[in-house]
């Protein structure tokens, strides 16, 4: 077994041992491994599995941490790590890294996790019923830099619903940056006039 960059789940830096991808050989998953050292300047803010199965996780709610995310992620398959950024002073950015053992496993969490709503469960020791935490639809996306990785381990039909969701995801940025667009062209008109 190999030792895996470090992750937390409820500490920081702490280190879980995970046996070699299946789908790699040796030589490999040892470059894989050199590449994902800990304390690396690239491991700072994220975790890494195997090429195909990193996913990026965006739209947060709050309250959620590590353990939180890996409890969704879990019923898909073996979750190797997973970090929520946070800003300097704790609270988190609504953002996540989450390593899987596979890109198949990657796959399931992203098709599975598709428009689900993330809510604190009732029996949660942080969870008040006078204020009951906010409720949010997250997105768990593959990263960018492995999204072939990810598809050349699917079936051509079990390619079709990431690639519908990465269709939706684009049209969303694109319509989100025209807008932004649109709105710094009448903050300019607006200037000059």
């Amino acid at each position: 077994t190999q030792t895996s960059p470090p992750f937390s789940h409820s500490q920081p830096h702490q280190e879980v041992t995970a046996a070699a991808p299946a789908s790699a050989g040796r030589d490999a998953f040892v470059s894989w491994q050199q590449g994902h050292q800990p304390g690396s300047a690239a491991n700072r803010d994220r975790v890494c599995g195997p090429p195909g199965s990193n996913i990026f996780v965006c739209a947060l709610p709050d309250w959620a941490n590590e353990d939180d995310v890996c409890a969704r992620a879990r019923q898909f398959g073996r979750v190797l790590g997973c970090r929520v950024l946070r800003h300097s002073n704790g609270r988190s950015r609504g953002l996540a890294y989450l390593a899987m053992q596979s890109p198949k496993e990657a796959y399931a969490v992203i098709v599975g996790l598709w428009e689900k709503e993330m809510k604190m469960d009732e029996n949660d020791r942080r969870f008040n019923p006078a204020k009951p935490p906010k409720t949010r639809i997250s997105f768990f996306d593959p990263c960018k830099a492995e999204i072939f990785e990810l598809l050349s381990t699917l079936t051509d039909n079990e390619a079709l619903p990431l690639k519908r969701i990465l269709d939706i995801r684009l049209k969303a940025k694109q319509e989100l940056q025209q807008e932004q667009q649109q709105q710094g062209n009448t903050a300019t008109n607006t200037e000059t006039s």
